[in-house]
């Protein structure tokens, strides 16, 4: 239950981000800076599996994940394992290293996905997992939205929704950021700022990276709404060891 959105040009790129959970699963904590197989990883953490949906690395190389409902329920077993904790293990690798990796895991214990890849090519790629098949693609035409609920439906609206908003006829940073927050004609399990009785949008990122910076801004709640913001920054400087910049990020609380 998320939706992605994305800008590219050269050298660098954006990607907007909302995750949608259940009310029943644990709230995830808020991005941390952290160091793997020695490359700065910047990444939220679910706290009920450990593992996460997006990440931005120090290469300048960010994963989403989305989940594949209708894939996840052609197939049953019992031993699943998190897929958040597949995009954990892969955080810190080069864009260009991230398919060979995932062509060699042992995806059949794995629900479905959809997993977009951003580098500095500007090419995003999308692999996408149905439970027994591996695909992978070129990113199509954004958004790239799931939901479990109602599956088809609710998919459809929200990309009449995105082809009805500004963010389709003149995508940019405020455009795309304002679809993120959007309710359309009323809050629901449509809007991509998505509000039901049993689940809602529980988090809005914005990666940023360009040949200088990446930088990761997170807002912990629903978009809609004027939750704690933070700010994780790489600096990309090849004349000392990069630093970690924080600093808190506004954003404005929308209605319809």
């Amino acid at each position: 239950m998320c939706t992605l959105t994305w800008l590219t040009s050269p050298g660098g790129y954006q990607v907007f981000f909302n995750r949608d959970e259940l009310n029943t699963r644990q709230r995830a904590l808020p991005p941390e800076l952290s160091d793997e197989h020695t490359v700065q990883v910047i990444a939220p953490q679910d706290t009920d599996a450990g593992g996460t949906w997006i990440c931005v690395n120090g290469h300048g190389t960010a994963l989403c994940l989305l989940n594949n409902y209708a894939a996840a329920a052609a197939i049953r077993r019992d031993d699943w394992i998190s897929r958040g904790l597949l995009v954990r293990n892969l955080a810190h690798l080069h864009e260009d290293a991230v398919i060979p990796a995932i062509e060699n895991q042992d995806l059949e214990r794995f629900r479905g996905f959809d997993l977009v890849i951003f580098g500095r090519s500007g090419i995003p790629r999308l692999l996408s997992w149905n439970g027994t098949d591996l695909a992978v693609t070129t990113a199509p035409r954004m958004p790239i939205t799931s939901s479990s609920f109602d599956t088809t439906r609710i998919i459809g609206e929200r990309m009449d929704s995105f082809r009805q908003s500004p963010a389709n006829a003149n995508p940019g940073e405020i455009s795309l950021d304002q679809f993120h927050h959007h309710h359309g004609e009323r809050k629901g399990a449509a809007s991509v700022c998505m509000h039901r009785d049993d689940a809602s949008t529980v988090s809005f990122s914005h990666i940023v990276v360009t040949d200088s910076l990446i930088e990761f801004n997170y807002q912990d709640g629903s978009p809609c709404e004027q939750g704690p913001s933070s700010s994780i920054a790489i600096a990309q400087d090849t004349a000392s060891p990069a630093s970690v910049l924080h600093q808190p990020v506004q954003h404005q609380a929308q209605g319809k």
